[in-house]
């Protein structure tokens, strides 16, 4: 859900290490790093703005915000490239996650995917964990009750073989915006597959 890599940060070594960038052999007090690790406080940023603004959202409706309004293009208006190819080819949702944050939009996405406590626990039931398992990864003592076999969660992944086959996924959705709004579907399938959407109206 966040921007992966190439966010650069500054990265304070110890008293002792210095860093030389390329023919600059000065010494410096802190180097430049790159990594997923630095996408965090970004997104941490975004999560406490949408807090501040809807103290009663759940973090996972706060998550699912910041994951639907996420853009897929980049500073050019063209869709996200993909690194680690040179930027030879677009970057799919696997290498970008759901693409950069945009904090504006997100503070008004319109829908989300709300998701509780138990209904974790009740994915990690039909996931086979057993009750200490769970006890240990929740530090409660939940059941899992009705396991489903799938989350309430803003996105979807379907694994396919050279078989036809065919995958279904249901979504409760809310509406967190003041006004009466209509919503209509649109689809871009991926190449090989057929979606349909059972309403493509709200």
């Amino acid at each position: 859900m966040a921007p992966g890599s190439l966010v650069l940060a500054a990265d304070p070594p110890p008293k002792e290490a210095r860093v030389a960038f390329n023919d600059d052999h000065r010494k410096r007090n802190s180097a430049f790093v790159s990594g997923t690790s630095f996408a965090c406080p970004r997104v941490a940023a975004v999560a406490a703005l949408l807090k501040s603004v809807h103290p009663g959202w759940s973090p996972a409706a706060i998550k699912c915000a910041i994951m639907t309004t996420a853009d897929i293009s980049g500073n050019t208006i063209n869709p996200i490239q993909d690194g680690a190819n040179n930027r030879r080819q677009f970057a799919s949702p696997l290498a970008m996650g759901e693409g950069s944050t945009n904090p504006n939009q997100a503070f008004y996405p319109g829908l989300v995917y709300d998701i509780t406590p138990q209904d974790y626990v009740n994915l990690l039931c039909s996931s086979g964990y057993d009750r200490g398992q769970i006890f240990a990864i929740t530090k409660s003592n939940y059941n899992g009750s009705d396991p489903p076999s799938d989350l309430n969660y803003p996105s979807f992944i379907s694994t396919y073989n050279n078989t036809t086959s065919v995958e279904k996924f249901q979504r409760t959705i809310t509406n967190v915006v003041e006004a009466v709004s209509t919503y209509k579907v649109t689809v871009v399938a991926c190449r090989g597959t057929i979606v349909d959407v059972s309403r493509n109206t709200l």
